[in-house]
C-alpha cells in the first residue's frame, strides 16, 4: 500500500491535469446530440470538468446526449424553432429557410450577454464543437478560449475541409451527395463539380450570414469564423 503523502500527491497531480471543457452542443439532431454527449462522457470519465451547452432550438430533440457532464439548456425563440427541420432539410424550401434560420439563431446567441459573460467567467481552457454552428465558432475569441475542437458527425463537408486546410480536389474526391466514388468520367467530374459549388454555396452562405453578424456586434475583423475553424 502506497503511503498517504504519496497517495495525495497522485490525486493533485490528477486534478491539476484535467482540463475545463466546454461541449457546445445545439439541439439540432438526436444523432449529433448523442455523438457529441458521448464524447463529454468519455471526457469527464478521463478526468475533466466538462459541461454541455445546448441551445434548443429542435422541440423534437428530447434528450440531452450524455448521463455524466454538466448540463445548460438555453431557451431560444420560437420562431427558430419553426424554421428548423432536419427531417426535411434536403428539400428546395429548407436551403431557404436555412439562411434565415442562420439571421435568427446567430442574433439571438450573441444578443444573450449573461450567457456570453458566463461563459467567459468560467475560464474554459478547451471548447468542442460541430461545424454545423459556425457563430458560436466566432465568439470565441470574445469569451477568451484559446483551443477549440471541431467535432463531426458526419463526412468531412467542402466547406468545412477548405475552412481546416484539408484538400478536396472535386475532380477526384466525390461531392458529400453526388453519390459517386474517386473514379469517374468526365461527365461525372462535371456532375461533382456542380454538387461541390451547391456545399459551398449553400455552407457558404450560412458562414456569411454569421459572419456578418459577429462583426456587426464586435467589430470588422475581430473574429473570422473561417480563419478560426482551422
Amino acid at each position: 500500500m502506497l503511503p498517504r503523502p504519496v497517495v495525495a500527491l497522485f490525486l493533485v497531480l490528477a486534478v491539476c491535469n484535467a482540463y475545463k471543457i466546454l461541449v457546445y452542443s445545439p439541439k439540432m439532431a438526436h444523432s449529433h446530440v448523442t455523438f457529441l454527449g458521448n464524447i463529454a462522457d468519455i471526457l469527464v470519465d478521463a478526468g475533466n470538468d466538462v459541461t454541455v451547452l445546448m441551445p434548443d432550438v429542435q422541440p423534437a430533440v428530447r434528450t440531452n446526449g450524455t448521463k455524466k457532464a454538466k448540463v445548460i439548456i438555453v431557451d431560444m425563440d420560437d420562431r427558430i424553432k419553426k424554421l428548423i427541420d432536419f427531417q426535411e432539410m434536403w428539400l428546395l424550401q429548407a436551403f431557404k429557410d436555412q439562411e434565415e434560420y442562420a439571421k435568427l439563431f446567430c442574433e439571438e446567441l450573441v444578443s444573450k450577454t449573461e450567457l456570453l459573460e458566463w461563459i467567459k467567467n468560467e475560464k474554459f481552457e478547451v471548447v468542442i464543437s460541430e461545424a454545423f454552428d459556425p457563430c458560436f465558432i466566432g465568439t470565441y475569441k470574445a469569451l477568451n478560449i484559446k483551443a477549440h475542437i471541431i467535432a463531426s458527425a458526419t463526412f468531412l463537408f467542402e466547406t468545412v475541409a477548405y475552412a481546416a486546410g484539408v484538400p478536396f480536389p472535386p475532380s477526384s474526391v466525390p461531392s458529400s451527395f453526388s453519390g459517386l466514388t474517386d473514379r469517374m468520367t468526365f461527365v461525372d467530374r462535371m456532375k461533382n463539380l456542380l454538387g461541390t459549388g451547391v456545399i459551398h454555396w449553400w455552407l457558404g452562405g450560412v458562414i456569411g450570414v454569421h459572419q456578418s453578424i459577429i462583426d456587426q456586434h464586435y467589430g470588422k475583423g475581430f473574429s473570422n469564423i473561417m480563419v478560426r475553424s482551422k
